[in-house]
C-alpha cells in the first residue's frame, strides 16, 4: 500500500477512537521488515498529533493485539508504560490500539553516552520495575492466554525449535547433543513448572526509554508489550542480561540486587536462569554467543552455563 492509504486507515481509527486528527506521522507499516531480522513486521505505527501512539494491527496478528491491550489495561501506575487511550477495530476489519507516547529516548541510543554512575542508576530502577511487574494482577492477559494460547503452547514450541537447533549443530558431539537435550526434555522444563509471573518476554534495550528530568535520568517506559506471557521470571531476568545490558556485569549486578532487595534468590539461580530461557524465541541466537570448546568428557550444560551466565553474577552452575 501507499502512504496515502495508511494515512486513510491511521485517519478511520482516530474517527472510531473519537480522536480529531490534526497531524500524523507514520512510522512503520508491515509493508516493512525488521533491521536486523528479515521477517516483516506485525504493526503499522503512526505518531498522532504529536501526543499519541496507534498501531494497526496485521489481522494474522490478532494474539499481539489482545495481549497487548490487556497488559495496558493491567499495568499500574508504578509500571512506567503507555497508557491505553482507545482500541477498536477498522472498516477492514484491522483491530487497532492507540495509547499514550513516551518521552525520551532508548536505553539503546542513549547507551554510549551514559556514565558507569548513570548506568548502575538505571540497571538499580530497571531491577525495581521488573519486580513490581512480575506481581501485577494475571486476570486479563490469563482469559487472553486462555483463548489464545500461552505459556504451555509456547513451551511446546520453543521444544520443537530447541530440537532441531541442537541436531542441526554439527559443533557438538553426538554425547553433548544427547545431554542437552536429556536437559531441555528433563531439568529445563522442570523449571518451568512454577506458579506464573507476569512477563514482558520481549526486554530489550531498545524497548526501554530514558528522560532526564531536573539532571536526574530516569525510566520513562517500557514499550512493545505484545510478546507478554505469564511465565519464570527468569525469562525477563535473561532478557536483561543478553540484551536490556549487553552482558555488561556492573549494570546487571545492580539489576539483580534491586530486583531481590526484598526476597532471596531462588536456589541454582543460574541454572535456572539458563534452563528456562531454552524456552524462549531468542534461544537461536544466545547459540551463538558460546563459543568455548568443551572436551567430550565433560558436561557440555555445565560448560554452557558457566560461560552464558557468570557465576560473579548469578551463582554456582550447579
Amino acid at each position: 500500500m501507499n502512504n496515502a492509504q495508511w494515512k486513510e486507515f491511521a485517519a478511520a481509527a482516530c474517527d472510531d477512537a473519537g480522536i480529531k486528527q490534526e497531524s500524523l506521522e507514520i512510522i512503520t507499516t508491515w509493508d516493512q521488515k525488521f533491521e536486523h531480522v528479515d521477517l516483516f513486521r506485525n504493526n503499522a505505527v503512526f505518531r498522532i498529533n504529536n501526543q499519541y501512539i496507534l498501531k494497526i494491527v496485521g489481522t494474522d496478528a490478532l494474539w499481539h493485539f489482545n495481549i497487548e491491550r490487556a497488559v495496558l489495561q493491567t499495568l499500574s501506575e508504578a509500571i512506567p508504560a503507555p497508557r491505553l487511550i482507545a482500541s477498536g477495530i477498522i472498516e477492514n476489519g484491522s483491530p487497532f490500539i492507540i495509547m499514550s507516547e513516551i518521552a525520551g529516548e532508548t536505553l539503546q541510543n542513549a547507551w554510549g553516552e551514559l556514565s558507569p554512575l548513570e548506568l548502575r542508576q538505571i540497571a538499580r530502577e530497571i531491577g525495581a520495575i521488573t519486580a513490581q511487574l512480575h506481581r501485577q494482577p494475571q486476570d486479563k492477559l490469563a482469559a487472553v492466554e486462555a483463548e489464545f494460547g500461552g505459556r504451555n503452547e509456547s513451551f511446546e514450541e520453543m521444544k520443537t525449535d530447541r530440537i532441531a537447533e541442537i541436531k542441526a549443530m554439527d559443533r557438538f558431539s553426538t554425547r553433548h547433543k544427547n545431554e542437552l537435550l536429556e536437559f531441555l526434555y528433563g531439568e529445563a522444563r522442570d523449571f518451568l513448572d512454577v506458579p506464573p509471573a507476569f512477563t514482558h518476554a520481549d526486554f530489550s534495550h531498545d524497548h526501554i526509554y530514558l528522560t532526564r528530568e531536573y539532571n536526574e535520568l530516569r525510566v520513562s517506559g517500557l514499550i512493545d508489550w505484545g510478546e507478554a506471557m505469564l511465565g519464570p521470571p527468569e525469562w525477563d531476568i535473561a532478557f536483561h542480561w543478553f540484551w536490556t545490558f549487553s552482558q555488561d556485569h556492573d549494570t546487571m549486578r545492580e539489576c539483580i540486587d534491586a530486583y531481590y532487595q526484598d526476597a532471596p534468590r531462588p536456589d541454582r539461580f543460574a541454572r535456572r536462569c539458563f534452563a528456562t530461557h531454552f524456552y524462549t524465541y531468542s534461544m537461536n541466537e544466545v547459540w551463538d554467543y558460546f563459543t568455548e570448546s568443551v572436551d567430550d568428557s565433560e558436561s557440555i550444560v555445565r560448560a554452557m552455563i558457566t560461560s552464558l551466565f557468570p557465576q560473579e553474577i548469578f551463582g554456582a552452575p550447579d
